[in-house]
């Protein structure tokens, strides 16, 4: 209320001290609600929180408890994008999150493959609270992609020649985990192994 009363009294031309009221509510509203405000990690995962420090100005969040309070804000992307219908089908797991722009590429290439090579993909997205570990491991090399448990590719760099591969030797049972999979926090990444539940 001080700010506004501050900002609303001059003696300016009438259009100028309008803005001026209203820019001075807008702020005065953010700083006293729970307003939602930038956050580097947030942006990725389209998730937005507050947290008003001690002076009253907004702060980005400084722990997970406060990532994790703005969930049921966030549309997750987790979910069965398409099935085989077929139990010996295998499962590739696509890392993503909610509007990754390299997914639809990823998907497209697969999808395309689906008669040929049937096999299940399902999304997960490392921004829900429980895949914490995996938005370590990845958060940097969106979208990530598994063929069961093995690691396959990283930042979308798949091709219709490479999922072809991929399928071939999943099919004869081949398929081992490709070098060089992300992990931009350098953890152990080994508790992530199972992202079955």
């Amino acid at each position: 209320n001080q700010l506004t009363s501050m900002m609303c009294n001059t003696r300016r031309s009438p259009i100028r001290h309008t803005l001026r009221c209203c820019l001075a509510v807008v702020l005065a509203t953010c700083l006293s609600s729970d307003a939602f405000t930038f956050h580097p990690r947030a942006a990725r995962c389209r998730r937005f929180t507050a947290s008003t420090s001690s002076t009253g100005v907004l702060s980005t969040p400084k722990n997970e408890e406060q990532r994790r309070q703005a969930s049921a804000l966030y549309s997750s992307a987790t979910g069965t994008l398409y099935s085989a219908n077929d139990d010996d089908a295998p499962i590739v797991w696509l890392f993503t999150k909610q509007d990754c722009s390299k997914t639809a590429h990823v998907v497209e290439i697969l999808s395309s493959l689906q008669s040929e090579y049937p096999h299940d993909l399902e999304a997960v997205d490392i921004c829900d609270e429980d895949n914490d570990t995996w938005f370590s491991m990845y958060k940097d090399d969106l979208p990530v992609v598994h063929m069961e448990d093995d690691y396959w590719i990283k930042n979308g760099a798949l091709t219709e020649e490479d999922a072809r591969q991929a399928f071939e030797e999943a099919r004869l049972g081949t398929f081992k985990a490709r070098a060089g999979e992300p992990d931009a926090e350098g953890g152990d990444g080994m508790e992530a192994a199972s992202h079955v539940q």
